[in-house]
């Protein structure tokens, strides 16, 4: 070979050892507000008292992304709806989220459906009078007179009136660029981590993102994860496990026996109970789904029943690894003898 070629060679396999795995073995970029469905999640800035809607999506490379939508837009994508379920219970007062003194409508919600036009988008309620002591189950319900109402969103989510709609969850959307607020993107052992424990812990990519940009490697995060599932716990056990890793003090993570580890060894030694879910099997995606906690909790691992010791007949020998012919009622042999002892307590040879 050239010995200019094997010198650039060379020096190509360097760089590429120097990279990151992430950037080497980087998956296809995920398209920006495309991918299936696997959370949808309404906050409000309590500064702002502004309400969006924070969408997570997975592509087909299991690449994981969070988009953040406004409530208007959420709404005309279907991902919020009015909470059914109010429909023909008293709800109380509904109040002004700018100031929950004032009482905006009081009563038994008679329907509720979206108003698009005129934009922006409300909440079209019909409440029977309070004033009226009458449920729908009574006969002269429907004759009733009903108060007509047009909440604006926010309204709407402070009263606890529209609520996600979960069986979005699971579908394939590719939504418009232009209604996406914000996005953040995350690498492929991130979204595999994630999609592996956030259910299982309630944590977030976010937070697992927040792990590794804080020093942690991808191997404690997914080790302190299952321990954290192991535990019983959630995302604040994680975080603790994590803590105590960092600090090398575990004397707040309480094991099942009541005690506790005095360093990260002793911690997993403890906890862990399946070699079998390794990091590598987690990441690879070849880890079977979680099954729910009490499942798998390190108390119901079955331990092994003692060996019930009982006498016998003479044709019989108790707890032998071997032949024996004798005698003795009580035998305890762990190799061939023959003999008219009546106790036997020989280890392969004979007196």
């Amino acid at each position: 070979m050239n010995k200019n070629i094997s010198i650039k060679l060379l020096a190509v396999i360097t760089v590429l050892a120097l990279l990151p795995i992430s950037q080497v073995l980087a998956a296809p970029a995920l398209a920006v507000g495309e991918g299936t469905i696997t959370a949808i999640v309404m906050e409000t800035d309590p500064a702002t008292a502004v309400t969006t809607v924070v969408v997570t999506l997975e592509d087909s490379n299991g690449l994981a992304q969070m988009v953040t939508l406004s409530l208007e837009s959420a709404v005309a994508e279907g991902l919020v709806i009015p909470d059914s379920s109010l429909v023909g219970t008293d709800v109380g007062d509904i109040v002004d989220p700018t100031d929950p003194t004032i009482i905006l409508a009081s009563g038994v919600i008679n329907s509720m459906e979206f108003m698009t036009d005129p934009a922006p988008t409300t909440l079209h309620v019909m409440m029977v009078d309070p004033a009226e002591p009458l449920l729908p189950d009574d006969p002269l319900y429907p004759s009733l007179p009903l108060l007509e109402y047009n909440f604006d969103l926010e309204t709407a989510v402070f009263n606890n009136l529209i609520i996600v709609d979960e069986t979005m969850i699971g579908s394939t959307v590719a939504f418009d660029p232009a209604i996406i607020q914000e996005s953040t993107e995350y690498g492929k052992v991130v979204s595999k981590v994630g999609s592996f424990f956030n259910a299982a812990l309630g944590t977030d990519y976010a937070t697992l993102q927040g792990y590794q940009d804080d020093g942690f490697g991808y191997g404690e995060i997914v080790q302190a994860s299952w321990m954290a599932y192991l535990l019983g716990g959630d995302a604040a056990t994680l975080d603790e496990i994590l803590a105590a890793k960092a600090s090398g003090d575990f004397s707040a993570i309480v094991l099942p026996d009541g005690s506790t580890a005095t360093n990260w060894g002793q911690l997993r030694k403890a906890v862990l109970t399946d070699p079998k879910q390794n990091v590598g099997q987690i990441i690879s995606g070849k880890a079977e789904p979680l099954p729910a906690p009490t499942e798998v909790a390190p108390t119901d691992v079955p331990t092994e029943a003692p060996t019930e010791v009982t006498t016998t007949s003479s044709s019989q020998a108790v707890n032998g690894n071997g032949n024996a012919n004798s005698n003795s009622t009580d035998k305890s042999n762990n190799g061939n003898a023959n003999g008219n002892s009546t106790d036997k307590t020989n280890n392969g040879k004979k007196p």
